[in-house]
């Protein structure tokens, strides 16, 4: 499983983290990042993990939300590419570390870290069908499913780990 462990001050103000990852985790997070730059790149091709990416600002007013929608859309969308880019940039630095794989972040590294994971559970989270707490999961081993949710754990632990790194735990 993966583990932070907070940078020493000479390492700029102290708020960065190295972070160690397994394989799989780290093998998860290309995945998972080429799934997610697919759909940006054609956000028609998943409508419902767009939704869930860029909620609605007025959902209780159709001209209020297009007006919203064609006004900033555009740059939401962009925004979010460019998250994935400089995530993307992050896992090019990744080092091997004995059986591990060592991905150093700045403050604005792990910023962008918890985001883009944040993204990343969405699109699992909504292919699943979770939208509230139970995470509970009915489907058979065989399923197409159960990648996707062994993906959305797989996140969320890392995800956890770095949330915990940032508390001192």
């Amino acid at each position: 499983m993966a583990r932070a462990r907070r940078r020493t001050k000479s390492a700029g103000d102290g708020s960065g983290l190295g972070l160690s990852l397994t394989p799989t985790e780290f093998l998860v997070l290309a995945t998972v990042r080429a799934r997610l730059d697919a759909i940006l790149r054609n956000p028609s091709s998943a409508k419902s993990i767009v939704d869930r990416l860029f909620p609605s600002a007025f959902p209780d007013d159709a001209e209020a939300e297009a007006t919203h929608r064609a006004l900033i859309g555009s740059s939401m969308l962009e925004a979010r590419k460019e998250s994935l880019a400089a995530f993307e940039a992050t896992l090019a630095s990744a080092r091997p570390r004995g059986g591990s794989v060592g991905v150093e972040l700045d403050g604005a590294g792990v910023d962008l870290w918890l985001h883009v994971l944040n993204d990343f559970r969405l699109l699992h989270g909504t292919e699943l069908g979770i939208d509230d707490d139970d995470w509970s999961w009915e489907g058979s081993e065989d399923s197409a499913s159960a990648a996707s949710y062994g993906f959305y754990w797989t996140l969320t632990g890392i995800q956890g780990v770095l949330l915990d790194a940032l508390d001192g735990d």
